[in-house]
């Protein structure tokens, strides 16, 4: 007999009040249901993202870097339940779950009444309402979604490739240790932990074409640079500095409900993703307002914005001396 599996599928949803209708705080919607016309964060977790409360906790941690709370729902938020199959915990999407999402949430805004392309500026205008926090996995799924569009905006609107990369560069995805390298469209801000053994492991020869550990000597400083539509940046480690880790894998840049960071020395990271990503909901909400297009910042007047917080983080960890290096700790050691 044929074995067969059975599949769960994926869910959006949104977080509310506990109740016993909804235990875990959160509130399964169908992809329908989701405004495309306003402003949104789009919470794309890890592949253990399989429940209702570790989706309701990805879109806590949004909401917390926003500051939305219950009494202050300026912007949707919205996080991802995935699917899974009988016998195994990880979860996942396929091609056609990839499909259902961007054709529900993407492509309707390219795409008029008529059934015909629009303007590459009022494309690129609507596609402002797309802000995206993801970790791990969930920027594979992003990634997934944006190519796909971008090959039907060019086989069947006739999108030019410039105007593609154009439209689709204004969707802001704010990234933590992501499995995949990014696409080459959206506009993306990457957090990596070099001690990552998933991450960094899995991508070592990315890691270390521009920076190495010896150049990052302090658990928690990091290095920050532009690759075309990609700021990176490049931290030594977030917790240790003895030996790779899946410690350093995990989401060490939340923060609490007081606005601490669940880790000192991810508090800059922490605050760099909360800045970036709340100036691209401010940046949807003010293409709301308007009838004239305003750009999201280019990747590299984001870089100017984030790099004198970076520097400054560094010359602390560097002052206050409560770092010491590979180097200096293995000289200390031998003697």
């Amino acid at each position: 007999m044929q074995n067969t599996s059975t599949r769960t599928p994926f869910k959006f949803g949104y977080r509310v009040k506990e109740s016993k209708e909804y235990p875990n705080g959160w509130k399964e919607i169908e992809l329908s249901q989701i405004d495309i016309t306003k402003p949104m964060v789009i919470c794309l977790g890890g592949e253990a993202v399989t429940n209702t409360t570790y989706a309701n906790g990805m879109a806590k941690y949004a909401e917390r870097f926003l500051g939305v709370t219950p009494d202050n729902r300026f912007v949707n938020v919205y996080s991802i339940k995935y699917s899974t199959y009988d016998g195994h915990e990880a979860g996942c999407l396929n091609q056609d779950d990839i499909v259902k999402i961007a054709r529900k949430l993407v492509l309707p805004l390219i795409i008029g009444d008529d059934h015909k392309r629009l303007s590459t500026e009022q494309a690129s205008k609507n596609m402002r309402n797309i802000n995206i926090w993801s970790n791990c996995y969930g920027q594979s799924v992003a990634n997934r979604v944006i190519n796909y569009t971008a090959r039907v905006m060019g086989e069947y609107f006739d999108y030019s490739s410039d105007e593609v990369k154009q439209v689709l560069s204004q969707i802001l995805q704010v990234t933590y240790a992501p499995i995949v390298k990014p696409n080459k469209y959206s506009t993306n801000l990457e957090f990596r932990s070099l001690l990552d053994n998933l991450s960094a492991g899995r991508y070592e020869e990315e890691y270390f074409e521009h920076t190495k550990l010896t150049d990052i000597p302090f658990i928690g400083s990091g290095e920050c640079h532009v690759e075309g539509n990609t700021i990176k940046y490049y931290v030594r480690s977030f917790e240790y500095e003895e030996k790779t880790t899946m410690d350093e894998h995990d989401m060490m840049i939340l923060r609490d409900e007081n606005w601490q960071a669940y880790s000192k020395r991810a508090d800059t990271a922490s605050q760099i993703s909360a800045f970036v990503l709340s100036m691209g909901v401010l940046n949807s909400k003010e293409n709301q307002k308007v009838s004239k297009f305003i750009p999201l910042p280019t990747t590299e007047e984001i870089a100017g914005l984030i790099y004198p917080t970076i520097q400054k983080a560094n010359e602390s960890y560097f002052e206050l001396g409560e770092r010491q290096s590979w180097e200096e700790k293995n000289d200390a050691q031998q003697r």
